[in-house]
């Protein structure tokens, strides 16, 4: 592929990926900032409380995500789309079970969950509720991201675009009227979450059944052993998202016992911040990575190189200028949690 083309080709692709991150974060930045407006202090530091095991959940999310872009990406690149369907479907059979158990666990032990995460008292209470509430929905963040990711591949972005603006439309008018109408709390809050998620597989299944979908799910002719060479590509990847995970657990754990609640409350308001930022850096990365593993498939070394250095020249620029924008209207997005 020539360099003009390719420069074209990654940025559209980049600005869809950075598009898609932003609209499926959005939900949890929503979330924020209602439930640090409406719902007050112990609301919202029940939220921070949850996090690590949604950061634990969307962990292993990334784990298999990363690992059957990769290998799809490269057996499409070599016109195999046969075993790109096998390690789509390979990973889809782990799936299922490990949804399950979590939906069971997160709904029958939301309390212990709770406590095990540093809560007492009424923010346990409040996190429990919370996490009886996701508890349905939170498990089809192991498919919905991978799902994605297929759909770009396979020139069906559309469907995740979509699947993702109904769920961000659900999340603002069910939040409001969770809050002015039903008056649910943090268990409506969570319920809510469950039912953007749910709207977002829906629409995702249209794209599922479309015949031109060149990566299905098989019954038969995949191996375990290419369930492996996922997990095998997605380990690594997950390394910063298990030590954000323990960071965010352990300072939890410190500002509870040591600090007034507010500020247990700003670092939620934090985290919910970082739902603006990081998606651009997961965009860029998920957008490289793809392309990497389409190139690397086709044994394509110039257009490697190449890819190398156009990433380089598109994202550095876009982090550098979202880093000044952080820094610039820092009041302001730190207003948006804040009344009066």
């Amino acid at each position: 592929m020539n360099e003009v083309l390719l420069r074209r080709t990654y940025r559209r692709f980049m600005w869809k990926m950075i598009l898609n991150n932003l609209m499926i974060f959005i939900s949890s930045l929503v979330n924020g900032v209602v439930i640090s407006r409406y719902l007050g202090i112990e609301a919202m530091a029940a939220f921070q409380l949850t996090l690590p095991l949604v950061f634990t959940v969307m962990m292993f999310s990334q784990i298999i995500n990363i690992g059957v872009q990769n290998n799809c990406a490269k057996s499409l690149g070599a016109g195999r789309p046969q075993d790109a369907s096998a390690y789509y479907s390979a990973a889809l059979i782990a799936i299922f079970p490990l949804s399950l158990i979590t939906a069971m666990g997160l709904f029958c032990y939301a309390k212990n969950i709770a406590v095990l995460l540093g809560g007492s008292g009424d923010i346990a209470t409040l996190a429990a509720d919370y996490l009886q509430g996701i508890a349905p929905g939170l498990p089809l963040l192991l498919f919905m991201p991978m799902q994605a990711a297929i759909f770009f591949l396979t020139g069906q972005a559309k469907y995740a675009v979509l699947s993702v603006a109904a769920q961000t439309v659900v999340n603002i008018a069910g939040a409001l009227v969770n809050v002015f109408y039903l008056h649910g709390g943090m268990l409506g809050m969570g319920i809510l979450m469950s039912l953007c998620y749910l709207t977002s597989l829906l629409v995702m299944l249209l794209g599922i059944r479309q015949r031109k979908n060149s990566v299905r799910f098989m019954r038969h002719g995949w191996k375990w052993i290419q369930l492996w060479q996922v997990l095998r590509i997605g380990f690594p990847s997950a390394a910063d998202r298990f030590f954000k995970t323990i960071q965010i657990f352990l300072i939890n754990r410190i500002l509870l016992i040591t600090t007034p609640l507010a500020a247990m409350a700003a670092f939620a308001v934090l985290n919910s911040l970082n739902n603006i930022f990081l998606p651009i850096a997961s965009g860029i990365s998920a957008a490289t990575l793809t392309m990497t593993g389409v190139f690397s498939g086709e044994r394509d070394k110039d257009s490697l190189q190449n890819l190398l250095k156009i990433s380089l020249i598109e994202s550095l620029p876009l982090t550098l200028l979202t880093a000044i924008i952080t820094c610039m209207f820092a009041p302001f997005f730190a207003g948006l949690f804040i009344v009066g």
